[in-house]
């Protein structure tokens, strides 16, 4: 990402490695920090990541691909903490797994795609 900075609000930072953090998954701090750091093309505007299935060397490569190569887990754990991270209202998480996968950041700034 370069020098681009951005900032975790002090209480997201404090839920994502919390002890209920790690007993979900010990990669959920991991997976925050994978997702905020995509890169820049995946950023739909302020705090908003898109992922879109799309058609790579003639093979179909879904949203929920996409995501799972870019928290480098298994799928099960990126559920779980994908959910965990919605219930705890650190992100809004909306899906449809083949098509597109849309998540907004809470507590974080900095996140934008104008250079």
């Amino acid at each position: 990402m370069g020098d681009e900075q951005f900032s975790i609000s002090e209480e997201i930072l404090t839920k994502i490695t919390s002890k209920e953090a790690t007993q979900v998954t010990r990669y959920l701090s991991v997976i925050f920090i994978r997702l905020v750091r995509a890169p820049r093309h995946l950023w739909e505007r302020d705090n908003v990541l898109r992922l879109k299935g799309e058609v790579r060397d003639g093979q179909t490569v879904s949203a929920w691909e996409q995501l799972v190569a870019l928290v480098k887990v298994s799928p099960k754990t990126a559920r779980r903490a994908l959910s965990w991270l919605h219930s705890e209202g650190v992100i809004v998480y909306a899906t449809d797994d083949r098509t597109e996968i849309v998540i907004s950041f809470k507590g974080i700034s900095g996140r934008a795609t104008q250079n």
